[in-house]
């Protein structure tokens, strides 16, 4: 599990999760179990997309149970897991995607640190239009690679990874 402190560069074998929120799986999921581009979509166009850093060649356990907590007070919708994918697949084709490693250290509220904190690379993203593009196009790269009837179930809240 990277560092707080260790800013290396995030690697083609890691694994990301972007974390998936709805206060109903209509919410998050579509019809075909497909996650919904809203998931991945943000409306702050001048800031990157968030994702963690999960494991590296596999799902890392403790990653994720470091980030269960995190990840269920985030927003003000119920965490209902995360959308997996390997680097290399979003570093492959015509759109190479920059992941950035950023961790937060937040040494007055502790609680808000996130060792693991990545950013995808939004430059090229700024506007509304290019902001939806790119949450479609993560949805779908997502989706593609998915067995959404093949969840795991990892921690004791049964917490799914779609990977």
């Amino acid at each position: 599990m990277p560092k707080a402190t260790d800013t290396q560069e995030v690697k083609d074998t890691e694994l990301i999760g972007r974390s998936l929120h709805g206060k109903k799986d209509s919410e998050v999921f579509c019809d075909r179990g497909f996650i919904k581009w809203q998931q991945f979509y943000d409306s702050r166009l001048d800031e990157n997309l968030s994702v963690d850093r999960i494991g590296n060649k596999n799902i890392d356990r403790g990653s994720l149970l470091y980030l269960l907590p995190l990840a269920k007070k985030r927003m003000d919708k119920p965490f209902k897991g995360w959308a997996v994918i390997q680097v290399k697949k979003m570093r492959a084709g015509k759109r190479s995607f920059n992941i950035i490693p950023t961790p937060i250290n937040d040494d007055e509220n502790p609680d808000n640190s996130n060792e693991l904190h990545a950013d995808i690379d939004r430059q090229d993203f700024r506007s509304e239009t290019l902001a939806y593009t790119l949450a479609v196009t993560l949805s779908h790269l997502v989706s593609e690679i998915t067995n959404l009837s093949d969840n795991k179930k990892i921690s004791k809240d049964s917490v799914p990874v779609v990977s």
